[in-house]
């Protein structure tokens, strides 16, 4: 099986600076006028993560003893310059040197030959006879292994802060990459969260899963032939036959697109209808009220959380109908619906389940709290009994001071609407967003409540309307210098223009007219940042 050159430059530099860590690196080659030489094949990968020999074959590389020979040519020299040459499988020039080795890698249409210039390592068993009809081998089968546990720590603990200093997630990711040989983590974001996933688990069945959680196999598989993430690659080694060149015996590496070499007749593409299983035609058939759509892109992740709060249902409802018949259950009959407010204005918030208000019912014997979570736009609603609730902010969530706890008692009595009043740390005023061509610039002024001074803020695009610091897929930036200097409320704050005219996902959200941005202040002491209404650009 071909290996594509995209999850082989995915394995990082040991050397790699701080900045350079959890993130693919592109192969220093040359071009073919000004190409780079090496001794032996080899070297080109001496110095990358180890777990790339452990999971690729590399050009150079020895298995059980064998020499692993990939060659797509030579590279002769022709009046000056180098030229490419290449063969059949096997084929040696007039000299008796080989051009193109029996493994490939090249093209055309024959069979069982390599394209990309790397095989999986990753599984291969040395017992005799071990691939023959799948019978021989005693080699493992991956189901669930100490690392994944370690990086579902790692995930889980990020996720809960969004810190990227976050301790407990450095910790878990960290025990990973020191088990590989790798360098450790001084930060940790999404990103390398999910660069980690890649390395770690390649050909373990991960990858498309764990993009399609994520919501970000759209996003790199754009199935735009300019995008590098979405292009199928290889590289190929040449060996240099140039009598009385100094470089003569050398290697150097060409990187092929299967694309244009007619082996892959497209890019790598998900759509977002790809985040969903199909309804089967019969079920179709039987019922004229189900009718096939097309996701709207802007309701997407509304859209998943709907699904997935109707599966739940539907299956709480087969549990209850087949182990609990007899207990014939009334649903909740009200609806508790509000806003988080200040001075009458609802305050702008990350959503995403991330800021939660209690409610308290009195007369059961287990007393824990009825989570109720707050949309972006300080929206919450709770499908709830008729009763005498008390409602209370959750102790330390939130962008505001302790003055939001006050207990709130609530009469729930058919379809209720309760506002919860609290004291924000600071407010977003005047946020403007505007594009022009490849460029977005952005300002805000600052409205200081109750703040003590300001971490950072947080700049912020996404192809959705929602828009935060977990959600974006098109750019976060951070601002964390000089901040002292607004805080103050009139105080006005410009971010420097971003330009995004190599930004794929940006390019892409111009085509749709999906882009929208937003900004957050995130208050020093806070867990919660405080944001601005969502500004549609495109």
């Amino acid at each position: 099986m071909s290996v594509l050159l995209n999850l082989v430059e995915a394995y990082e530099s040991t050397d790699a600076t701080e900045s350079e860590r959890g993130k693919a690196a592109k192969f220093d080659i040359g071009t073919l006028d000004d190409p780079k030489f090496f001794d032996d094949p080899m070297d080109l990968f001496a110095d990358r993560d180890p777990r790339l020999a452990a999971t690729v074959l590399l050009p150079g590389s020895t298995f059980d003893g064998k020499l692993i020979e990939l060659q797509a040519g030579q590279l002769n020299k022709v009046n000056g310059q180098w030229v490419e040459r290449t063969g059949r499988r096997n084929e040696t020039d007039a000299q008796g040197r080989l051009i193109t080795a029996n493994n490939g890698p090249f093209g055309g249409n024959e069979r069982e030959i390599n394209r990309t210039g790397f095989f999986v390592r990753k599984y291969l068993d040395k017992t005799p006879l071990a691939g023959t009809q799948g019978t021989k081998s005693a080699m493992w089968n991956v189901y669930f292994r100490i690392s994944e546990a370690y990086l579902i720590a790692a995930e889980a603990s990020w996720e809960l802060s969004r810190n990227n200093s976050d301790v407990e997630a450095l910790k878990y990711i960290n025990a990973v990459r020191e088990r590989a040989g790798i360098q450790p983590l001084t930060s940790i974001d999404h990103q390398k969260i999910m660069h980690e996933y890649q390395v770690e688990f390649a050909f373990e069945g991960h990858r498309w899963w764990d993009l399609k959680r994520w919501m970000e196999a759209d996003n790199i598989w754009t199935g735009n032939e300019n995008d590098r993430t979405a292009q199928r690659l290889g590289l190929w080694p040449y060996r240099v036959v140039a009598d009385g060149d100094a470089n003569n015996g050398k290697w150097v590496f060409v990187e092929k697109n299967m694309q244009t070499l007619d082996l892959w007749r497209k890019p790598l593409k998900c759509t977002d209808v790809q985040y969903y299983s199909e309804i089967d035609n019969g079920w179709i058939n039987n019922n004229p009220k189900l009718v096939k759509t097309r996701i709207n892109n802007l309701k997407l992740e509304e859209t998943m959380k709907t699904i997935s709060k109707i599966f739940s249902v539907l299956l709480l409802g087969a549990m209850m109908f087949t182990s609990c018949m007899k207990d014939n259950y009334d649903a909740p009959e009200s609806m508790l619906t509000g806003r988080v407010m200040y001075n009458g204005e609802a305050l702008q918030l990350r959503g995403n389940e991330a800021v939660q208000l209690q409610l308290y019912q009195h007369g059961y014997a287990k007393h824990d709290p009825i989570n109720v979570y707050v949309n972006q736009d300080g929206m919450y609603s709770a499908s709830l009994f008729n009763g005498e609730y008390q409602m209370i902010t959750k102790s330390g969530n939130g962008p505001w001071t302790s003055e939001g706890r006050d207990t709130i008692n609530v009469t729930v009595a058919g379809n209720t609407v309760q506002d919860v009043e609290v004291t924000p740390y600071y407010l977003v005023r005047d946020a403007q967003m505007t594009l022009e061509g490849n460029k977005v610039n952005a300002s805000f002024k600052v409205e200081k409540v109750a703040g003590g001074g300001i971490d950072r803020v947080f700049f912020m695009l996404s192809t959705t309307q929602f828009v935060n610091d977990a959600e974006h897929n098109v750019d976060r930036y951070d601002e964390t210098d000089n901040l002292d200097a607004y805080d103050e409320t009139g105080k006005l704050y410009t971010f420097a223009t971003r330009d995004y005219t190599d930004n794929s996902m940006f390019q892409t959200a111009l085509k749709r007219g999906t882009l929208f941005g937003r900004i957050c202040i995130w208050p020093k002491g806070s867990d919660q940042g405080i944001y601005s209404k969502v500004i549609r650009l495109k």
